[in-house]
């Protein structure tokens, strides 16, 4: 039997291909080697980087710790929020460290001093979100027309706010976290300077404006104020702000 010429080479270059797979084979193998290497040599400097930026966000954790004006809410509320954002990035950026170490085969980080700062930051952040909150909706209770009031939620605001100072208050006085604790009763005092009016809002908003329109011109004669024509326009701050208090003293015969 003759074999063709093109016979013959196909024959030896079939009898060259196991050699050439394992040639393939080692090649592939080093380039996995090499290319495993290059992301373990990744992972090794962001997690270099890693501690230094955990450095600064303990450092900035001890700057928020000595936040000691009240006043100064909405600069405090703002660099809170941004270090709450900044441990929660690190918590997803040690996951992923631990996903890609256990894909290597290595010991698994633990950064217990994160979860520890995670922790202990907690609280401060719960006293400037609580504090912004009802900065804003204390802005928007004096400035809101009272139709648009709804009284019931605002109560249940209050209430909640007042809750959660008790909670805070007892946690800092508990921890020996004086400043903090020195803090939030100023907040306290703020809420419950709030408060002496709410009865004021729940009469305007549903005595008068809802129920009693007569009354309207009443409050004003017993206020010694002129007398505003009420419209969907009226607020607390419009009507009663440089006056509730010498106004509304000893009247509660009202509501």
């Amino acid at each position: 039997m003759e074999y063709k010429e093109e016979d013959n080479q196909l024959y030896w270059s079939l009898r060259n291909w196991p050699s050439e797979i394992a040639q393939a084979e080692e090649d592939n193998r080093k380039s996995l080697s090499h290319q495993e290497s290059k992301f373990q040599d990744q992972l090794e400097m962001e997690k270099e980087r890693f501690q230094k930026e955990l450095k600064l966000i303990q450092n900035k954790f001890r700057e928020i710790k000595r936040f000691n004006l009240y006043e100064s809410v909405k600069e405090y509320a703002m660099e809170t929020q941004n270090l709450k954002e900044q441990i929660e990035k690190s918590l997803e950026q040690v996951k992923s460290f631990n996903e890609r170490e256990v894909l290597f085969k290595q010991s698994v980080s633990e950064y217990n001093d994160l979860n520890e700062l995670g922790t202990d930051f907690e609280p401060y952040n719960k006293l400037w979100e609580l504090a912004i909150d009802f900065d804003l909706d204390k802005q928007d209770w004096l400035t809101s027309p009272f139709l648009k009031l709804n009284f019931t939620l605002l109560d249940k605001k209050v209430s909640h706010f007042s809750r959660n100072i008790i909670l805070l208050l007892k946690k800092f006085e508990a921890a020996n976290l004086d400043q903090a604790f020195h803090v939030t009763m100023r907040f306290k005092e703020d809420l419950d300077d709030f408060n002496k009016n709410i009865w004021i809002i729940k009469f305007l908003t549903v005595e008068v404006m809802l129920k009693k329109m007569t009354l309207w011109k009443e409050l004003f004669q017993k206020c010694e104020l002129n007398p505003l024509e009420p419209n969907d326009d009226l607020t607390f701050k419009v009507c009663f702000i440089n006056h509730a208090e010498e106004c509304f003293n000893g009247k509660k015969r009202f509501v």
